[in-house]
């Protein structure tokens, strides 16, 4: 069964996709030999923070 997305649904996904790309951005001149992934994910998690959005939880398993 296909289930469409309202106005809505696409919106908040375009609001999270455009975040997602502000992340790889920021993050880049980070990401360098010598910083570790945990440094590299609590930025990411700051940068995130700081525009009203939440995280998804790191390590994640589910």
């Amino acid at each position: 069964m296909i289930h469409y997305k309202t106005e809505e649904e696409i919106e908040v996904m375009r609001e999270s996709c455009q975040l997602a790309a502000e992340v790889l951005v920021m993050i880049d001149p980070y990401v360098k030999p010598g910083v570790t992934t945990d440094r590299l994910n609590q930025i990411c998690h700051d940068f995130i923070v700081s525009k009203g959005a939440i995280p998804s939880p790191l390590n994640y398993r589910g």
